[in-house]
């Protein structure tokens, strides 16, 4: 059962709309930051639809760039200009996140389409 954190979901949704910028769920371990991203999905926040969620942990291949990892994303998870967000939970597993994610903003404005990234983040 999924639990409405309105409090959350009202400041994460604020961030919604600027694909400019990364939104980032920074928490520690075991804390509910995989459940908060899909009640935007749960809770009709954003259309699951237009989502792709990418469980790092699961992949099976590490990325250079961020054209490299959406060349991946088409391949595997079928995405395409339809997508308007992309969730990458437990995203500090990869290697080379920050050129990933720095290639994806930069292109992010010249690309045929848009999409907002949203990442969580665990420590411990």
């Amino acid at each position: 059962m999924i639990f409405k954190r309105k409090k959350y979901i009202e400041k994460i949704s604020k961030f919604l709309s600027d694909t400019d910028k990364i939104l980032f769920v920074v928490w520690a371990r075991q804390v509910w930051k995989t459940t908060l991203l899909k009640s935007l999905l749960h809770f009709w926040i954003i259309p699951e639809d237009k989502v792709l969620f990418v469980n790092w942990d699961q992949l099976d291949e590490e990325f250079l760039t961020g054209d490299k990892f959406l060349e991946y994303l088409r391949l595997r998870f079928n995405f395409s200009e339809k997508i308007k967000y992309l969730i990458i939970d437990e995203f500090h597993f990869i290697k080379n996140i920050w050129i990933i994610l720095k290639n994806l903003i930069d292109n992010i404005r010249f690309w045929k389409y848009k999409f907002k990234i949203i990442c969580s983040w665990s420590w411990s």
